[in-house]
C-alpha cells in the first residue's frame, strides 16, 4: 500500500482528500502545438491553490515548495476559467451529503430577507 504523502502545511491534501478531488483537474496544456511544460506533480500545485486561499498570502510570495508562483497561478486562474473549482466543491458537497446519510442532491432550498436584497427601497 502506498504510504501517505508528508504534509508540510496544515493545507497540504491528505491522500484520502486527494483521491476525492484527483480525477477533476484538467490535465496540463501541454504536448505537441500546446505551449508549455507538463507540472512534474499537480498534487503539489493544488496544494499551493489550496496554502495562498486559505493563508491570504500574494500569489507571487508561496513557499518555494509549491514550485514557480506563476505555474501555481496558471493553474489556479485557467481552472477558475474553467469551473474545475465549482466541480471539486460539488464532489466534496455530495460525498459529504452522502456521509450523513442524506441524499446526495438537496430536495429544497431556503432564502431569507436577511440574505436576498429588495428591488424597492422604502424611504
Amino acid at each position: 500500500m502506498k504510504s501517505q504523502k508528508e504534509k508540510i502545511y496544515p493545507t497540504d491534501l491528505t491522500d484520502e482528500r486527494w483521491c476525492v478531488i484527483s480525477p477533476i483537474p484538467p490535465l496540463p496544456k501541454s504536448g505537441p502545438g500546446k505551449s508549455g511544460r507538463p507540472a512534474s506533480d499537480l498534487r503539489t500545485i493544488v496544494n499551493g491553490i489550496l496554502y495562498v486561499n486559505k493563508t491570504g498570502r500574494q500569489w507571487r510570495t508561496p513557499p518555494k515548495e509549491f514550485g514557480p508562483w506563476n505555474t501555481v497561478y496558471g493553474y489556479f486562474s485557467r481552472q477558475a476559467k474553467e469551473w474545475v473549482w465549482k466541480e471539486i466543491m460539488d464532489v466534496i458537497r455530495k460525498k459529504e451529503r452522502k456521509r450523513q446519510g442524506r441524499k446526495a442532491e438537496p430536495s429544497a432550498g431556503g432564502i431569507d430577507s436577511q440574505s436576498v436584497k429588495s428591488g424597492i427601497q422604502g424611504s
